[in-house]
């Protein structure tokens, strides 16, 4: 291999362009478009709604087995043939989706998309970008808002696809993307380690300075203690119950009262404000540090979920959908939990710590729903589900002030 450089132009940007075009169709319509199936799957073929929602749960606990061992993977194979191998996978596990009609053969073919999954989709965007730039964090929110922004975008035309030619024409559309956008992109420019190309990380100069100051624990070569560590993945699993509102904010809504054109339009909102505050916390950690930015982010979404208790279809309407957009915070942590890793375990222990958080983030999100939906069986109301909200985000500022204290305290030491 010959000498490590740095090019005028550096790769490092093509991946990252590449990343927001990947996760754009990865996040915003794999991720966010299946929840459209449920109803038109389960009117065809008279499979129970409930029954039918297993799925999802399914297919997230089976890319945890996968996302924990991806620091693991990644570093050890030629990535860009692995992840071709396994989008291939992925994209005839979503055609069998669409030529199957019985509930044991939907879970067996979502077990093993789950599988694809945590390999393509739930952990690559921060791991991928953690190893091309040296101060990734405003890049990885960037990434990851290209991902809601998806959302926004195309799932309603998924949506329209399902509507005109039916749910199973939805899943041929789904593989199509797959191969068409998220097999080439992976194929041409997605390496793990930027050596193998013979270049440096990127040090993206002007935007490091508060990101490397905090990674100084890691750096010095001192262990992040235990308590940390769990800390860290009590902090992925509160943040994966916060965001469980993202699936039933259409129905608390209209629970209040809400006419079908303002629960659109206020969902529009929710989505927004998932997007923007994915991408302003990196953006603004890079400047001031991740500590007080969180100090300020997690009582606003606090404020915005305790607030919506509160809001009718008389409320004003401006005020309304500033705390409906407060609300689409608790979908942050998508971008955030990688921020925080990075905080605590620095760019080298990234990789290998990083992937195990998430799996806990994602058995999390399993069980979202199920503890959402029976706050709303046993009380008839979703407020008991935004009070539950408010109380997770209450969780985390402790938790990242305690967290963040102990390795400071370890690195002054």
């Amino acid at each position: 291999m010959g000498a490590v450089h740095q090019p005028k132009f550096h790769r490092a940007w093509l991946v990252f362009g590449g990343m927001c075009v990947y996760y754009f169709v990865a996040f915003g319509l794999i991720y966010s478009g299946f929840g459209l199936f449920l109803t038109p799957m389960s009117e065809d073929l008279g499979i129970p709604y409930v029954q039918l929602s297993v799925t999802a749960t399914v297919r997230v606990l089976s890319g945890m087995v996968t996302t924990a061992f991806i620091g693991v993977i990644f570093p050890r194979v030629r990535l860009r043939r692995f992840l071709a191998l396994v989008l291939l996978g992925l994209a005839v596990t979503i055609l069998l989706v669409s030529v199957s009609s019985r509930m044991w053969q939907f879970l067996l073919i979502f077990a093993v998309m789950g599988l694809f999954c945590g390999l393509t989709l739930y952990g690559i965007v921060p791991i991928v970008l953690n190893q091309w730039f040296q101060a990734p964090a405003a890049l990885i929110t960037i990434a990851s808002a290209c991902g809601s922004a998806g959302g926004i975008i195309l799932c309603p035309m998924l949506s329209q696809v399902i509507s005109n030619w039916g749910w199973r024409a939805g899943y041929h559309v789904m593989a199509a993307l797959v191969l068409a956008v998220m097999l080439p992109i992976a194929l041409l420019l997605f390496d793990f380690n930027p050596h193998a190309q013979g270049v440096k990380a990127l040090a993206n100069r002007g935007r490091q300075q508060a990101e490397v100051t905090e990674s100084a624990l890691a750096r010095s070569g001192e262990r992040a203690p235990r308590a940390v560590h769990v800390l860290c993945a009590l902090f992925f699993l509160v943040g994966a119950l916060a965001g469980g509102m993202y699936i039933h904010i259409s129905s608390a809504l209209y629970s209040k009262g809400f006419a079908a054109v303002q629960v659109s339009l206020l969902v529009s909102c929710f989505q927004a404000g998932s997007t923007l505050l994915q991408f302003v916390p990196g953006m603004l950690s890079t400047r001031f540090g991740l500590r007080p930015v969180l100090a300020v982010i997690l009582p606003l979404t606090a404020l915005g979920a305790g607030s919506l208790v509160f809001l009718t279809p008389q409320s004003p309407f401006a005020v309304t959908v500033l705390m409906v957009l407060l609300v689409g915070g608790g979908r942050m942590f998508t971008a955030l939990n990688s921020l925080v890793a990075r905080y605590v375990f620095g760019q080298a222990g990234f990789h290998r710590t990083y992937p195990r958080l998430q799996s806990v983030f994602l058995i999390g999100t399993a069980v979202t729903s199920i503890i959402y939906g029976g706050i709303y069986s046993a009380t008839g109301s979703y407020d008991g589900t935004l009070w539950l909200m408010v109380g997770c985000m209450a969780a985390l500022l402790l938790l990242t002030q305690v967290m963040f204290h102990l390795v400071d305290y370890r690195k002054n030491r």
